[in-house]
């Protein structure tokens, strides 16, 4: 169906016009809320607050604490208020519609808290004044403060006696709107002052200052300071020899005044009144001196103080002070003395007496009596007497007598006795029955002593007993007493060991390259000389070469009574000889080379049960490890460089107590044989011969050759070698022996004559020095026949009486299947050493110490145990001592930790 236009129209001009007529109610029909705002504390209105509206945004105020306000249907607020935290509030319209609605908005208060506390302590403070504007509140015991209403930031003012102003700032984000503790902390006061002398006006240092809870000293300068000083409080200032006095505070800087305090008075003799000039009057450290109307002041006294009052030839005086101004009268006593002399031996006159007093001479009253008058504490007195020792006494410091002021004093003189004491000037020992000759001759007795009455000053005398100088004396007249020392012209003892006490004969005591004499069977000794110098060495093999100084306490000699039969009272003096057995290992040539490796065996030796070292001096190829002065040996030129320093390697030994061993290889001279072609071992064709290490020999027949390992042996002692060991004392043993042509008589005999000899020549060139000889034999040399020089000329017999210690190569591997019945020698190391010493030892009353083998040889093994049953076996049979050998110098330092095994060989064999 067709509508009409005017149809369509007319609803929606109707919607139009309802919706105009809305819009019209809407902007004309507006709403009015009433807001009010109270204070949340005390529910008032709060005028003069600010409300800012944010729908619609304006700001109005409240006069009188409320506003109206013209609105839609809602409202939000925001109000502020001096002295109050800001709010927010909403409204809106409620249904049924209402024309007019209300909001009302609670304001609260801003409130302030804080403590003020000492600035150094962090202690609270009471009593404070906290200003804020024109409001002030005090602190309370917990130094707490409280504000309310307060706007913004401002300042805050804190006052407190005894403090420093102090000052802050209220922050209204942090301290009002978040609450936050405000902290003041005040600083105290700092007062200054200072105390002087009150009538000088000079400051005085050390003076007390007291106030309540605090107390200061006064410093160089007289000043003081004070903390924490508030108006009222009362200052006590005290020091020693000044009235106190009390101050009080009045804000004012403090100047404080003290008077010293005094003490006056005066002095006179009590016995005629008169006053007393030059009285010490001492207190307090201060000394015054009375004038000549006997009057003193002190001053600065402290309350109990000690006042002493002397003067020479009174008595003097104490008293106390009382601490009160005061005038005194002070009587002083003479000092009087009674002074008797007498002797010492009843009945007898002193004639020639005389008594002086500080040297001026007194008159008797009667005879030996004197009376001495104003005398001084501890004045001296001296009497003399023809015949008799002076006598000196001092008076008494203190109060003697004190009832009639009188000292006794007795004097008894001792006539002049002098006594005289003999003794040996070495020992201190006395010598009784010596001859004392002073007008007549007397004996000393027991205890050395004579007594010599009546002795006069200038008297002589001599001293005269068996054996010793005669010595003079003279008496001088002061001393009662006079020591005589003697001096010995003889000198008697024993020589024995300082372990077992045995007396050792035999030992050979030496001076100046020289053997003074050897000891009897009973290790006795006799020296007489007409100059007797109390030094020599005693040298015996098996001991210590020791160095003794007769009379020396650091020396180990002591004295000791003379057996039966010696004459008099004079001293023997036992000397203690150190048993020494050599515990050693051998370095060979070549490690001098190597001066590290060298050092390291030296301290394996420090460090464990070694003592002593064998060291290539002269080695196996005739070279020698030091610069030689014989023409020869520059000749030859075998003197090495490179090598370690002699001289350093010795002091190292001496300074580590390690017994020094220079070996010199003798005929095995390649140098010497290629040098001196006449002197060598020669073949047929007058070709030096070579033996299996293609080295050449000296001939051991002839004397050049002798003289030149001599000459070498001598340097060796020179040098400060404790021992020299010649090795290779034969002729050749290997090689081709049959090429040998010597110009010589070659047999058995002549050999064994040509060693004998040269071992002669070397004991007798070594004589003048002290240096013990040792030598080296072939280990057969003990087992075979002793009368075969085993082709080599080589025999116990020979060279054993001129060594002091004979040393054979019981190296179990270089004997041969049977020796000593043995199948394999080698495998029995405990037997062979054990039986080899002890055939050898029976042939020979020298001391015998074996080298033992410290190496492996045609594979058998020598390890530790193998190498400990040689030491074993050794020590076993009684040798003395024993030395290691191995080429290399490689040892086991394990080997010389002592093996503690009672059955070595059945452990290692």
């Amino acid at each position: 169906m067709q509508l009409k236009r005017h149809d369509l129209l007319s609803p929606l001009s109707l919607f139009l016009l309802l919706s105009l007529l809305v819009f019209v109610f809407l902007v004309f029909a507006r709403q009015s809320v009433q807001i009010r705002v109270y204070d949340a504390l005390t529910g008032g209105l709060v005028p003069h607050a600010v409300v800012e509206s944010l729908t619609p945004a304006q700001q109005q105020a409240t006069p009188l604490g409320w506003l109206l306000v013209d609105v839609n249907r809602r409202i939000s607020v925001s109000v502020t208020a001096d002295g109050y935290l800001p709010a927010k509030a909403s409204w809106c319209a409620a249904y049924p519609w209402t024309r007019r609605g209300r909001l009302d908005v609670t304001l609260s208060p801003t409130q302030l808290a804080g403590i003020v506390r000492d600035a150094e302590t962090d202690l609270p403070l009471s009593d404070a004044t906290v200003s804020i504007g024109v409001d002030r509140v005090t602190t309370d015991a917990g130094g707490m403060f409280h504000f309310r209403g307060l706007v913004g930031d401002m300042p805050v003012t804190v006052q407190l006696d005894g403090y420093e102003t102090g000052q802050e700032k209220v922050l209204w984000e942090s301290h009002l709107l978040r609450g936050q503790l405000l902290t003041v902390d005040l600083q105290p006061n700092f007062v200054e002052g200072q105390v002087r002398w009150q009538q000088t006006g000079g400051l005085l240092a050390g003076a007390s200052v007291a106030v309540i809870g605090q107390q200061q000293v006064t410093d160089q300068a007289g000043h003081f300071y004070l903390r924490r000083l508030r108006v009222g409080d009362i200052i006590v200032v005290t020091q020693e020899g000044f009235w106190p006095a009390e101050v009080t505070y009045t804000g004012q800087p403090l100047d404080i005044g003290l008077t010293p305090n005094f003490l006056a008075g005066q002095v006179h003799w009590q016995e005629t009144g008169e006053p007393l000039s030059g009285v010490t009057v001492m207190a307090a450290g201060k000394q015054q001196v009375t004038d000549t109307a006997g009057r003193f002041r002190q001053s600065q006294l402290q309350v109990g103080d000690t006042i002493t009052i002397e003067r020479k030839g009174f008595w003097p005086l104490e008293m106390t002070y009382t601490g009160q101004y005061s005038e005194i009268d002070i009587a002083l006593r003479d000092r009087q003395a009674q002074v008797a002399v007498r002797s010492a031996l009843e009945g007898v006159e002193l004639s020639g007496l005389e008594v002086t007093r500080q040297g001026q001479h007194l008159t008797e009253n009667t005879f030996g009596n004197f009376l001495l008058r104003t005398c001084e504490a501890r004045e001296l007195v001296e009497a003399r007497a023809e015949g008799h020792w002076p006598m000196q006494v001092r008076l008494a410091a203190s109060i003697v007598g004190e009832a009639q002021g009188v000292e006794k004093i007795d004097m008894r003189l001792k006539p002049r006795v002098l006594t005289v004491t003999v003794r040996d000037d070495y020992t201190g020992w006395p010598l009784g029955g010596a001859l004392v000759k002073s007008s007549p001759g007397r004996l000393t007795d027991a205890l050395g002593q004579v007594a010599l009455s009546p002795a006069m000053p200038g008297m002589t005398g001599t001293v005269e007993y068996p054996g010793y100088e005669i010595q003079t004396f003279r008496y001088d007249g002061q001393a009662s007493k006079v020591e005589v020392r003697l001096s010995p012209h003889t000198i008697q003892g024993i020589v024995v060991d300082a372990a077992t006490g045995e007396p050792l004969p035999g030992a050979a005591l030496r001076r100046d390259g020289q053997t003074l004499l050897r000891t009897a069977s009973d290790g006795s000794f006799y020296l007489e000389e007409e100059s007797w110098q109390p030094a020599f060495a005693v040298r015996l093999p098996g001991y210590r070469l020791t160095q003794v100084v007769i009379g020396d306490p650091a020396s180990p000699v002591v004295p000791r009574s003379c057996p039966g039969g010696a004459s008099g009272d004079a001293p023997c003096w036992e000397i203690q000889l150190l048993p020494f057995e050599v515990r050693g290992v051998y370095i060979p040539f070549g490690l001098l080379y190597a001066r590290q490796r060298t050092l390291t065996i030296l301290d394996m030796i420090a460090d464990s049960e070694l003592n002593a070292i064998v060291l290539d001096v002269k080695g196996d190829r005739g070279w020698l490890a030091y610069a030689s002065e014989l023409a020869l040996a520059e000749e030859l030129g075998v003197s090495v460089r490179g090598v370690m320093d002699i001289h350093e390697f010795l002091d190292i030994c001496h300074r580590r107590g390690i017994y020094a061993i220079a070996r010199l290889v003798v005929f095995k001279d390649n140098p010497l044989a290629f040098g001196k072609p006449d002197l060598a071992v020669k073949q047929a064709d007058g070709s030096v011969w070579l033996d299996k290490e293609k080295l050449g020999w000296g001939n051991p027949y002839r004397e050049q050759v002798w003289n030149y390992n001599i000459g070498i042996a001598q340097e060796m002692a020179q040098l400060g070698f404790d021992e020299i060991q010649l090795d290779y004392v034969r002729f050749p043993s290997d090689g081709e022996l049959d090429k040998i042509v010597y110009q010589e008589e070659n047999t058995s005999e002549t050999k064994t004559t040509a060693i004998r000899t040269f071992m002669a020549h070397m004991r007798q060139a070594l004589e003048s020095y002290d240096v013990f000889l040792s030598a080296d034999v072939f280990g057969l040399t003990l087992v075979v026949d002793p009368q075969s020089g085993m082709g080599i000329g080589q025999r116990v017999i020979d060279i054993a009486p001129y060594v002091d210690y004979l040393c054979p190569m019981v190296y179990p591997s270089t004997f041969i299947p049977g020796n000593l019945g043995i199948a394999n020698p080698a495998l029995r190391p405990y037997k062979v050493v054990a039986e080899s010493l002890r055939q050898g030892m029976a042939l020979t009353s020298t001391l015998v110490r074996p080298w033992l083998q410290a190496y492996s040889l045609d594979g058998v093994e020598y390890g530790l145990a193998r190498q400990n049953a040689q030491r074993w076996a050794a020590e076993n049979v009684g040798a003395s001592g024993w030395t290691f050998w191995n080429a290399g110098g490689r040892y086991e330092e394990r080997l010389f930790q002592r093996c503690v095994s009672d059955d070595v060989e059945r452990r290692v064999e």
